[in-house]
């Protein structure tokens, strides 16, 4: 079982990529979609969601890395049975965030909620809902009405996007790990460049200074990379175009690796293959980039 592989693992390069290069071209990418990916660097671990074109069996896969390559993916244990998208590891690997459309009693059928498990000796444990992100206040008028794009930033705060009430066109929330994540709150201080018309990924640095996140490109309908810095005052700068990632296709699903040395994202980049284009993961080393920001 691929969690449980910790030895003769290397990273996904031994030397600095300055330049985009697609992941495992025919093992990670494919002719199917991939997206939103993350990887632990210690262990090798590579989690990514894998869909059909055209259709939404979303499934989270694994991957390792070791002396000989990639292996080839497979279904995530606690995966294949629902729609289930954005895996999220912690910065030890022990725990597992994502999100999924799987029921539970206490959210609305077929809602997208977020979920996590745990990391054991025999592997991934039962998934269990984060009821405080997913269950509404009851100023809401249906319970667990879609949340998406679970992430920890540099103080192991949960954040995710959602379209809960009032917010339907789309908001960051946090979960603080301050009070055993139990109070949700919105993010106001953040970027968001997505214009409120689709899910605004995120990601953050190790030490919480840099975020590069998903958004529409000025005077286009695509998406595209940017990021923003936390000065000495907490406060973050507007967000800016990632140089060097971004092209004429669409870019999305940024992901930092555990050591923040290596960025990970999709692009819709045109298909060599016979079916329609589909999202493929690329990565670059952040040596080459003004992140993570000083």
């Amino acid at each position: 079982m691929f969690y449980l592989l910790i030895s003769s693992i290397v990273a996904p390069t031994s030397f600095p990529i300055d330049e985009p290069q697609r992941l495992a071209p025919g093992i990670i990418s494919t002719e199917m979609g991939e997206f939103n990916p993350t990887y632990d660097v210690d262990r090798g671990e590579f989690y990514f969601m894998r869909r059909t074109p055209g259709l939404f069996d979303y499934t989270i896969m694994v991957s390792m890395k070791t002396e000989s390559g990639w292996s080839e993916p497979e279904v995530a244990s606690f995966s294949g049975e629902h729609r289930d998208d954005s895996p999220y590891l912690s910065a030890d690997g022990n725990t597992l965030f994502f999100d999924s459309d799987r029921p539970h009693p206490e959210v609305a059928s077929r809602s997208i909620n977020i979920w996590k498990t745990e990391r054991g000796e025999t592997g991934w444990s039962e998934p269990k809902l984060v009821r405080s992100a997913s269950i509404n206040n009851e100023n809401e008028s249906e319970p667990g009405r879609d949340e998406f794009g679970p992430v920890l930033d540099g103080n192991d705060n949960l954040v995710f996007y959602s379209f809960r009430a009032p917010f339907r066109g789309g908001k960051r929330f946090q979960l603080s790990s301050g009070d055993n994540y139990q109070n949700l709150q919105t993010i106001d201080d953040l970027p968001d460049p997505s214009a409120r018309t689709f899910v605004s990924y995120i990601s953050f640095s190790n030490d919480g200074k840099t975020a590069i996140m998903d958004g529409r490109h000025p005077g286009r309908r695509d998406a595209g990379l940017f990021y923003s810095c936390k000065d000495a005052f907490g406060d973050w700068s507007e967000a800016e175009l990632l140089p060097k990632v971004n092209t004429t296709s669409s870019e999305s699903g940024p992901r930092l690796s555990s050591d923040s040395s290596l960025l990970f994202y999709v692009s819709n980049t045109p298909a060599k293959l016979p079916l329609e284009p589909n999202g493929d993961i690329f990565f670059i080393s952040t040596e080459e980039l003004p992140v993570p920001c000083e």
